[in-house]
């Protein structure tokens, strides 16, 4: 049975103990930290659908979750892959899409980016791979997915639909069962 490692970005002690880091904003209550725990419980739902466990970093905004735990934890849990989801932002108001980043999965990253574009209807930004970012040393499959621009209004309306949250969940659930294998 797959376990599969949910990574909200953000949160609670993310960066600095006891401080919340909210990620992106663009407005009150309008953050990266509150969206993508949203979209992350859609996620796991569509994973315990599929009969396969689950592990996240935090389920609420007051967890604490500070970075440089996320991967132990989720080695600690067994996850066989890790999601990472995040939102982008940019000064251009116009900057927009999708874009999935990982290290060494780039075939599981493609199958996201591929699903996710198609279930949002968002801009193919493609598959990038970073060596900067600690979530994605991961043993095994891991990935980053910025699922749009909260500073773009068109993204932005797309992320805050929960019609739309939960087809980006059921995508990314959708790529895994294609490309992640015990």
């Amino acid at each position: 049975m797959l376990t599969i490692g949910i990574d909200p970005g953000h949160g609670m002690s993310n960066r600095e103990h006891g401080v919340y880091d909210p990620g992106a904003t663009v407005g009150p209550g309008i953050n990266e930290a509150r969206i993508t725990l949203i979209i992350a419980g859609y996620l796991r739902d569509a994973c315990l659908q599929r009969g396969w466990k689950t592990a996240m970093t935090r389920t609420s905004t007051a967890d604490d979750a500070p970075l440089r735990d996320r991967v132990m934890r989720m080695r600690m849990a067994g996850a066989d892959c890790i999601v990472s989801l995040h939102l982008n932002a940019h000064d251009r108001p116009t900057a927009n899409g999708t874009e999935t980043l990982y290290l060494a999965s780039e075939w599981v990253a493609a199958e996201v980016q591929r699903q996710v574009v198609s279930a949002l209807g968002t801009t193919d930004r493609g598959c990038k791979q970073r060596d900067d970012l600690a979530i994605l040393r991961y043993e095994r499959p891991a990935i980053l997915v910025e699922l749009g621009f909260i500073t773009n209004g068109h993204d932005r309306d797309k992320l805050l639909d929960h019609g739309m949250q939960r087809a980006a969940a059921h995508a990314i659930a959708e790529a895994i069962s294609r490309t992640v294998r015990l």
